[in-house]
């Protein structure tokens, strides 16, 4: 935030100081009267230039005045417009003896000026002096929000909350006598983004609630509806999302806030893209393509009608469209960014042909033709655009084309340029990891490791690169160091593998990659060869253990679960006093487990756990030793390990933290224990931080407890329906479980009697997009059901109706009709739909008909007998429908 919000507290401090010259004048001279008033109607008028110098000029012809103070304080506003930050604090600073009654806007003044240089936490300091030494002051409430701001800024937001919300605090005393004051509100909206950057959504949707919207300036009501929709995305509230962001458009259009527009498009655009709206997404970014929006924002509308026309396999399309916009637009002042643009989709199509699932909209011309033409466009902008800030990305998409084409020496220079134009950022780090890399490629080992290890410089500048990132870097400085027998740097690369990323695929999956190829494929034979021949070249290493169980790791990645388990039996021998022990020993467990081994895997995880009980990997270990026992049906055994995990305080509460407290509820539940696994459901429902997803299961679970929970009386017998039904109706319909929760929904009106409710949503859940075929499988025989319930007396046309409707229903599911494309049925339901089909001709003694049903039964083995029972039965009927 900028120190612009403040504009109205400066023009109050005017009306402030004008209140105390009046009281304060003395018998001034004509002469100083005269020009006290010249300079302050130049900085009303907004003379800054000029105000600054009649204020200078007035301190110096009048030393003794009665208002000097009010001067120099005026000379520093004057200042501070025309952005001389240090002068207004050095002049402030200066007279701060002489300041008076004007002490506390003083150093508010010195506080603005530190804030705008960038000297957050001095800001934050002058800002807490006025709100505590002067209790009295019309700034207090001011200054109370500035400091929080100064904080914020100085990348402490946690300290902003708490000064924010500290009950006997500054902002929360004058929050108290001033409810409605603007800055109460920008305080809320501040303490409400601190939240949602520290993932407290609850408290932040608490936070904006309390906000009166109404008296906060557009620009930060605006700012109040984004965080709000920001929220409900959070929450994957996805359509509420989509009509906040539809009202804030049309709100910011008659506000006239045109740069905010074109924010709000934007985020139109990302939650249409989010309900699977392409085509309205693309129409919506098409609004941020006009010529009066910036060209950065221009440039992103454009990538992401890019992005999306290619998700929609429309390679071509786009294509199209943006040599089109060059042919027919040759002056564009945003020509080099279409070029560009054109460029790198041209690249993508390449990249695409050349991959083994190329969309079938990217056709001939062939691949190498894309990049030539990629190629092409990349070099205009270099050419014809040499002021550009695109022209390093130009450069550095030249060296991919180059690259991409195997012309490693060519991409070199090219990678180069792109490395010493770009600013530091992501791309400008890549440009240099890739100069790297074809310099390895062309066989310059020692200018490799040169530009690898500037790679490392970029750990924590440039926020945005993964950590994979600099893994990779470590892991080619290690192969180009041993290549180039620089034993320092390659053994200096695996210690700092190891020790900052131990849990990576380069340490996991053997510390080593091969070659550029393996940026995006694994390789690990050959991984594992490159790491054989560092222990061949240095076997006296301190790395020699870690070296070992890389190469076992490479069996992990090529699925020999057994040769694997073998190397770490074979390494946990060897090497039992190895720090990494606790991490091999686990390691060792999970891959025992994953091949199968559950009961030996069982045996290791216990023992883990007993050995290290303050591992980081515990909470894994518990809820799979839980998760085999429930598999065994050992209730009691992983209702036990899960409690443990999600009661001990060694680790920090986790999403597996209340995954476990779901999987002991299903234990209870397992076990009859209704009541016990309803407090373990409530438990995660009632907590705040419970991930959207496991709240959804949560009520999910809750809903089937209550249902098979035994009724406490006969009244019961019927609300436990709805409090079912209010159970299942929490859970969001984009939630994966929402299908299933319709269908038992519908189960339980149904048992209501409900009929026409239990249709409705059997319907629901039968046409949901979210459903498998299992759930529209249950819910075509709930709908048969259903009309076989509607049935009794009605008149006898009617009756039929629906008796034939049931058994359509019944038939749909037995006959593959309700499958979609590239499913199988669902054996479960195959039966009881033929099962009902054949109950339900039976009653209307259409024994021929029923009996071709049951024998559809018959490749079923878990029905064959009773299908066979069935025919049998079936047999007196049919002899003497033949007589």
């Amino acid at each position: 935030m900028s120190a612009l919000p403040f504009r109205w507290a400066r023009l109050a401090l005017v009306v402030l100081l004008g209140s105390c010259w009046s009281a304060s004048v003395r018998a001034a001279s004509p002469v100083e009267n005269r020009a006290f008033d010249a300079a302050a109607r130049s900085f009303n008028d907004g003379f800054y230039s000029r105000a600054e110098r009649e204020w200078g000029d007035f301190v110096r012809q009048f030393p003794n005045a009665d208002r000097l103070a009010q001067a120099v304080l005026y000379q520093a506003q004057a200042r501070f417009h025309l952005g001389k930050y240090d002068a207004v604090v050095d002049l402030l600073n200066g007279r701060l003896a002489q300041a008076g009654k004007l002490a506390d806007q003083y150093w508010y003044w010195i506080a603005e000026a530190q804030l705008q240089r960038g000297q957050t936490a001095a800001a934050a300091v002058a800002y807490a002096r006025v709100a505590r030494d002067f209790p009295q002051s019309p700034l207090r409430l001011r200054a109370a929000y500035g400091e929080a701001i100064a904080w914020f800024k100085a990348g402490d937001p946690a300290k902003a909350l708490e000064r924010l919300r500290q009950p006997d605090g500054a902002f929360q005393q004058s929050a108290r006598t001033q409810p409605h004051a603007e800055f109460v509100g920008r305080g809320e909206l501040l303490a409400a983004e601190v939240m949602f950057e520290q993932k407290d959504n609850a408290g932040a949707a608490e936070g904006l609630r309390r906000l009166d919207r109404a008296r906060l300036p557009a620009e930060l009501r605006w700012k109040a509806d984004y965080l709000t929709i920001q929220l409900q995305l959070a929450n994957r509230q996805l359509e509420p999302a989509f009509e906040g962001a539809t009202n804030l458009m049309a709100w910011t259009v008659s506000n006239g806030l045109r740069t905010l527009q074109e924010q709000t498009v934007a985020l139109q655009g990302d939650i249409l893209q989010k309900l699977g709206q392409p085509d309205a997404a693309i129409r919506t970014y098409t609004n941020n393509l006009a010529a009066d929006v910036p060209p950065e924002r221009q440039r992103q509308a454009l990538l992401k009608i890019i992005e999306l026309s290619l998700i929609q396999d429309r390679g071509t399309q786009a294509i199209e469209w943006l040599e089109t916009f060059v042919r027919e637009r040759p002056k564009d002042p945003n020509l080099d960014l279409i070029r560009l643009t054109l460029g790198e989709v041209q690249f993508k199509a390449a990249a695409a042909l050349r991959g083994t699932n190329a969309p079938a909209s990217v056709a001939p011309p062939a691949a190498t033709n894309w990049l030539a033409h990629a190629l092409d466009q990349f070099d205009e902008v270099i050419k014809n655009y040499a002021q550009s800030p695109l022209v390093g990305k130009a450069w550095l998409d030249r060296g991919w084309c180059l690259w991409e084409e195997g012309r490693f020496a060519e991409s070199a220079p090219a990678f180069q340029e792109a490395a010493e134009r770009l600013p530091v950022s992501e791309d400008q780090a890549v440009a240099r990891f890739k100069w790297a890399d074809a310099q390895f490629q062309s066989g310059d080992f020692g200018g490799a490791v040169t530009h690898y290890q500037q790679v490392l410089d970029y750990t924590g500048a440039v926020p945005s690169l993964p950590s994979t990132f600099f893994e990779q870097a470590l892991y080619q400085l290690a192969r180009a160091g041993i290549r180039s027998g620089n034993l320092a740097a390659a053994t200096n690369a695996l210690t700092q593998i190891l020790a900052r990323y131990p849990d990576s695929y380069f340490c996991d999956d053997s510390l080593l990659l091969v070659g550029q190829d393996l940026n995006r494929r694994g390789k690990p034979a050959e991984a594992r060869a490159v790491f054989a021949d560092f222990l061949k070249r240095y076997p006296q290493s301190p790395l020699a253990p870690e070296a070992q169980l890389a190469v076992a790791r490479t069996y992990v990645r090529e699925g020999d679960l057994g040769r694997a388990i073998q190397q770490y039996d074979s390494w946990v021998g060897r090497f039992t006093n190895n720090p990494a022990l606790a991490l091999v020993e686990f390691d060792r467990a999970w891959l025992t487990y994953e091949a199968g081994r559950q009961s030996n895997a069982v045996n290791l995880l216990t023992h883990f756990v007993t050995r290290f009980p303050t591992n980081t990997n515990d909470p894994l270990a518990l809820y799979l030793v839980g998760n085999y026992y429930f598999d065994q049906g050992d209730f009691a055994n992983a209702e036990l390990n899960y409690r443990l995990l999600s009661q001990n305080t060694n680790w920090p509460v986790s999403d597996l933290t209340f995954e476990a407290l779901l999987m002991a509820g299903r234990t209870a539940f397992a076990r009859g224990a209704f009541e016990d696994a309803r407090r373990y459901f409530l438990s995660v429902i009632n907590d705040l931080h419970t991930p959207p997803d496991l709240l959804a299961e949560a009520y999910f679970y809750l809903g089937d407890t209550t249902v098979e929970a035994p009724a406490r009386d006969a009244a019961h017998a019927t609300e436990k329906y709805k409090e079912a039904i209010s159970s299942y109706s929490k859970i969001p319909l984009t939630n994966h479980l929402a299908p299933r929760a319709l269908g038992r929904k519908a189960d339980c009106y149904l048992q209501l009697s409900d009929y026409d409710r239990a249709a409705e949503f059997y319907t629901e859940a039968m046409r949901s997009s979210l459903a498998d075929v299992a759930t529209r499988s249950q819910a075509e025989v709930g709908l048969g059901l259903v009309a076989e319930k509607q049935a009794p007396g009605r008149p006898a046309a009617e009756q039929s109706q629906l008796l034939g409707r049931a058994l359509d229903h019944y038939l749909n599911v037995l006959y593959g009709t309700n499958l979609r494309d590239g499913e199988k049925a669902d054996p479960y339901w195959l039966g009881q739909a033929g099962l009902a089909a054949g109950r339900l001709l039976e009653r209307q003694e259409k024994w021929d008909l029923a009996a071709k049903v049951y024998a559809r039964l018959l490749d079923l083995p878990p029905l064959r007998r009773a299908a066979e029972s069935k025919i049998a039965a079936l047999q007196t009927h049919l002899d003497q429908d033949k007589k």
